[in-house]
C-alpha cells in the first residue's frame, strides 16, 4: 500500500509501525462545521509542520505519529479527550474545530494502531483517500 505523506513517513524505520493493520472500524474525529475546513482531515505535522523541532516530536515513533491522522473510537471517547486536551491548551478548538464527525473506515482506507487507553487511534492514510467524503458531524463539543 502506497501512503499519503510518504515522503515524510520513509524517513524513519518502521513507520508506518508494522503491527498496524488495514481493517473496517468506525471512527471519530474533530473537526470544524465546515467539513470543507483546511485543518479538517491533516495530521498534526501537516497542520503545523514547524511542531516537528518540539520536544513533543523528538523521537522517531513520536514524529511518524506525527503524520498520522488522530481517530477515536467513540463518540464518548473523543468528548473526553478534547474535554481534557482542552483543560491545558484552551485553544485547542482553534486548531482541531469544536465538533466530532463519524465516518466507517475501511480497509482500503489506510493502516491503523489499535485503540489506546483513551480510544485514540493512528491512521496512517492510502494514497489517494479521501476521508472528508466520509464524515459526517455527529455534534458540537
Amino acid at each position: 500500500m502506497r501512503f499519503k505523506y510518504a515522503d515524510n513517513l520513509f524517513t524513519w524505520d518502521d513507520c508506518p509501525p508494522a503491527h498496524y493493520e488495514s481493517h473496517d472500524f468506525t471512527a471519530h474525529r474533530f473537526v470544524f462545521a465546515d467539513l470543507a475546513h483546511a485543518n479538517n482531515f491533516l495530521p498534526a505535522l501537516k497542520i503545523r509542520p514547524r511542531r516537528i523541532h518540539s520536544p513533543q516530536f523528538a523521537s522517531d515513533t513520536a514524529r511518524c505519529l506525527g503524520y498520522a491522522l488522530s481517530l477515536f473510537d467513540t463518540l464518548d471517547n473523543a468528548r473526553r479527550r478534547f474535554q481534557q486536551i482542552s483543560q491545558f491548551n484552551r485553544n485547542f478548538y482553534k486548531i482541531v474545530g469544536a465538533h466530532i464527525a463519524r465516518a466507517q473506515i475501511e480497509a482500503a482506507d489506510g493502516v491503523a494502531s489499535r485503540p489506546d487507553d483513551h480510544g485514540h487511534i493512528s491512521l496512517h492514510e492510502a494514497e489517494n483517500v479521501d476521508l472528508g467524503a466520509k464524515f459526517r458531524i455527529v455534534e458540537e463539543i
